[in-house]
């Protein structure tokens, strides 16, 4: 097994406020919020750089995304903007993986 960072929402939302704060800084701050996504979604995309090495040197089964979020909790729009992306990524990095 190899475990990755949560999605730079749920970073966001678990790591650095409370998703009260954070669902009023995505309405009074979007440009900021965007600003910080990105840069979370780069240095998450470079773990998962590494997580793709590791999968075409060793047999991993599964990989681990530590997120505990749903579409209600944060709307569907927002889980699709912010969450399913990762989601989304994580499988083309790693085909290899069952």
């Amino acid at each position: 097994m190899v475990a990755t960072v949560r999605t730079p929402w749920q970073q966001l939302w678990v790591q650095w406020v409370s998703l009260q704060d954070l669902s009023l800084h995505a309405v009074d701050e979007p440009e900021l919020l965007a600003e910080v996504t990105d840069e979370l979604t780069r240095l998450e995309l470079d773990i998962f750089e590494a997580v793709r090495r590791a999968c075409d040197t060793l047999p991993i089964r599964f990989v681990d995304i530590p997120d505990n979020i749903t579409a209600p909790t944060i709307g569907e729009a927002n889980f699709r903007r912010y969450c399913l992306p990762s989601y989304q990524r994580l499988p083309r990095c790693c085909p290899s993986v069952t």
